[in-house]
């Protein structure tokens, strides 16, 4: 067994003992249902970014896969004490999965990896972008030890922060977003891209185009293809670049990596395309939004639907951030046809 199956099979077991456990007062405040997507249900999780929907399905197979995997061991277990046979369900066994993946604590030790430790107190800490914090299990002390860098007033809510992530990260793996996380991004495919070149590009050659696509995957550009409060990512800008380039800038492609850079004419297209498929991915996400509000009246009020609309807000917000610094003040721009 992995830490994490042995973790979520022992809370199990400890949670069907009901008060008779040890740890029943801390599992009688454990949440008994939580924001991670594994609980939506199949129309919420096509709300979802496509990208976030795919990392919430894998999960749902992960889990599945761990509570077959442990099949043998359950049946022991419920012919060992029949009382707990109908409590050793998939359902418990998810909820005992994200009990564990949403508080625990990893604690390195030697010779030994992936091994993961529920720390009753500290997973009241909740999670702060802005907390600056150094945790980890001291030896000489015999505990987990966790470390401010910043002040916490007297009175006032103690912060830590779970890691530099984004909130698509956040809700997969600890079921809640943030207000504007800074480490926030969309991802793209390069086919997001590719898509959009018709209404900017001349039709060019399906040859030259294969040749564009080749490069950028030996270069290994086809990953990180992305935008955040910071604007487009390296690798996008570059990908755009090389995909506007015509048939005789191609041949000197790599001058992207200097200072060089590419012509003007290269560049206004750059800035065409990257206009065009960012304000098809801002209608995608507007389109979102306002069927959530239009199909579910009182979805403010649900935290599932709630967490999607902020978070596909968010998103709408960081588009029209980079559209921003793409179009000049007082240049209005006009949409054609969605691809």
């Amino acid at each position: 067994m992995t830490s994490h199956q042995m973790l979520t099979v022992y809370l199990l077991f400890e949670a069907c003992k009901g008060v008779g456990s040890f740890w029943f007062p801390y599992i009688a405040v454990l949440p008994q249902m939580f924001g991670t997507p594994p609980f939506f249900n199949e129309r919420e999780l096509q709300l979802l970014p496509k990208d976030t929907c795919t990392h919430a399905k894998a999960q749902i197979e992960n889990v599945s896969s761990a509570f077959k995997e442990l099949s043998a061991f359950f049946e022991l277990l419920r012919g060992t004490y029949p009382s707990m046979s109908s409590r050793l369900s998939f359902e418990r066994f998810r909820w005992a999965w994200f009990a564990v993946n949403t508080r625990c604590v990893y604690m390195k030790q030697e010779n030994q990896q992936g091994n993961c430790a529920l720390a009753p107190y500290i997973d009241l800490l909740n999670h702060s972008p802005e907390a600056e914090t150094e945790a980890g299990f001291d030896s000489s002390l015999d505990c987990y030890v966790v470390k401010t860098e910043t002040g916490c007033k007297k009175w006032q809510q103690a912060f830590i922060c779970y890691g530099p992530h984004g909130n698509d990260k956040l809700l997969l793996e600890y079921g809640f977003v943030v207000p504007k996380s800074r480490n926030s991004s969309l991802q793209f495919e390069i086919d997001d891209v590719i898509c959009c070149m018709d209404d900017v590009l001349e039709t060019e050659s399906g040859i030259l185009l294969r040749r564009k696509h080749q490069i950028l995957e030996e270069s290994n550009l086809l990953c990180n293809l992305s935008c955040g409060w910071d604007g487009l990512s390296w690798h996008l800008e570059i990908a755009i670049k090389i995909l506007c380039m015509d048939s005789k800038e191609i041949e000197n492609w790599k001058r992207v990596y200097s200072s060089e850079s590419v012509s003007s004419n290269c560049e206004s297209k750059v800035k065409q395309l990257a206009t065009r498929f960012l304000t098809t991915r801002l209608h995608e996400e507007q389109r979102v939004i306002q069927n959530i509000l239009d199909t579910f009246p009182t979805a403010m009020g649900n935290k599932h639907l709630s967490m999607i609309h902020d978070l596909r807000q968010e998103k709408k917000n960081m588009l029209e951030f980079t559209l921003k610094r793409l179009i000049p003040e007082g240049l209005k721009l006009t949409v054609v046809k969605l691809c």
